[in-house]
């Protein structure tokens, strides 16, 4: 039972790939959930930039992550290392929490802070 460790180092991949690509075919409508941040709240050009940013961001990531993932296939095969398998479920928990602190950042870069942005309604 200690191969549920692999599951979950291949999750997160296939995760940032499947929600990468939804946003590509299907963004959500601005209010709708989706990687909402304040500032790409304040209108619908800075939604629209998020969620075409974040689905970039999603993909790299998830391209990145699974070739990682199958490098670790190739070395050790299916069997159970602790030592890899923490090392690679941290650098997929940083990817996850950095996520919306990018996309964020990216929006923020364009629009400003959002404070002079919000006047553009």
């Amino acid at each position: 039972m200690e191969n549920y460790m692999v599951i979950w180092e291949a999750a997160v991949p296939l995760f940032f790939l499947y929600y990468g690509i939804r946003l590509k075919v299907d963004p959500p409508k601005m209010g709708e959930k989706g990687l909402g941040t304040s500032v790409s709240r304040q209108s619908k050009e800075a939604w629209e930039l998020a969620h075409a940013y974040g689905a970039n961001v999603c993909l790299v990531m998830g391209g990145i992550l699974l070739a990682a993932f199958i490098l670790r296939l190739v070395l050790i095969g299916i069997s159970f290392n602790m030592t890899f398998s923490l090392i690679l479920l941290g650098i997929e928990f940083v990817c996850l929490m950095s996520l919306i602190p990018i996309i964020d950042s990216k929006v923020k870069r364009t629009f400003g802070d959002g404070k002079k942005h919000s006047k553009r309604k």
